[in-house]
C-alpha cells in the first residue's frame, strides 16, 4: 500500500495539486517508503516537468535498500534541495531489515533483495544524499 500511496503522492504533486510552491517531504518508516514511491514515479517523467516540484525530502528509518545506487540517483534528480537519509547506528534492528524485505520487490531488482544494507540502517552512499 505504501507503494501506490507514492504513486498517488507523485500525481498529486506532478498536478501541482498542493499549489505551486515546492513542497518539502518528510517521513519515517512506511511514510518514507511512500515518499521514496513518489519520487522514483516522479524521476520516470522529464526533468522539464519535475522542476520545482519537490525542494527538500527528510527520510527516517527508510526500508528501502541503500545499495541500489541507479533508484537512489533518480530520486536525487528530482529533488532541488536537500535529500536527507537519516538512519540509526544500531545494526540490530531486525524489524526494520525484515520490513525492507517485505517491501523491496515493487522497488528493486531481486539482486538487491539479497542485501540486508537498508537505508534506514546505514548511509545511502550516492553523491548528494
Amino acid at each position: 500500500l505504501a507503494i501506490k500511496t507514492g504513486v498517488l503522492l507523485a500525481t498529486l504533486l506532478k498536478e501541482r495539486a498542493f499549489g505551486n510552491r515546492p513542497v518539502t517531504l518528510t517521513g519515517y518508516s512506511l511514510g518514507s517508503l511512500v515518499i521514496l514511491s513518489a519520487l522514483n514515479e516522479l524521476s520516470r517523467l522529464p526533468p522539464s516537468e519535475t522542476i520545482h516540484l519537490v525542494q527538500d525530502v527528510f527520510i527516517m528509518g527508510t526500508p528501502a535498500p541503500a545499495g541500489d545506487l541507479k533508484m537512489w540517483t533518480r530520486i536525487r534528480r528530482v529533488v532541488a534541495g536537500r535529500l536527507v537519509n537519516a538512519y540509526v547506528s544500531a545494526e540490530e534492528d531486525y524489524v526494520l531489515a525484515v520490513l525492507s524485505r517485505l517491501s523491496l520487490s515493487s522497488l528493486s531488482s531481486a539482486a538487491v533483495l539479497a542485501d540486508w544494507g537498508v537505508a534506514g540502517l546505514r548511509p545511502v552512499p550516492v553523491s548528494g544524499v
